[in-house]
């Protein structure tokens, strides 16, 4: 392995945890919403969740569900 190769190899690792880490926080607040019954509506709340952002929608479900903040 060249001298280089080291730093290199650090930084993608830790790209690579930062990552996961991100993926993760937008896939557990997603498991943890279980009131809404439709799995992409989920995943769509946990996103809006993650990113800490109101959501756009009419869907009547996820606005009873007042999981996350609603615009509409």
């Amino acid at each position: 392995m060249s001298p280089n190769a080291a730093p290199l190899l650090s930084l993608t690792l830790s790209v690579s945890k930062r990552k996961r880490a991100a993926e993760a926080a937008r896939i557990y607040p997603q498991q943890s919403v279980t009131q809404i019954p439709d799995i992409f509506d989920r995943l769509i709340v946990a996103e809006a969740l993650a990113l800490k952002a109101p959501l756009l929608t009419r869907d009547a479900e996820i606005i009873a569900s007042k999981v996350v903040s609603v615009i509409w």
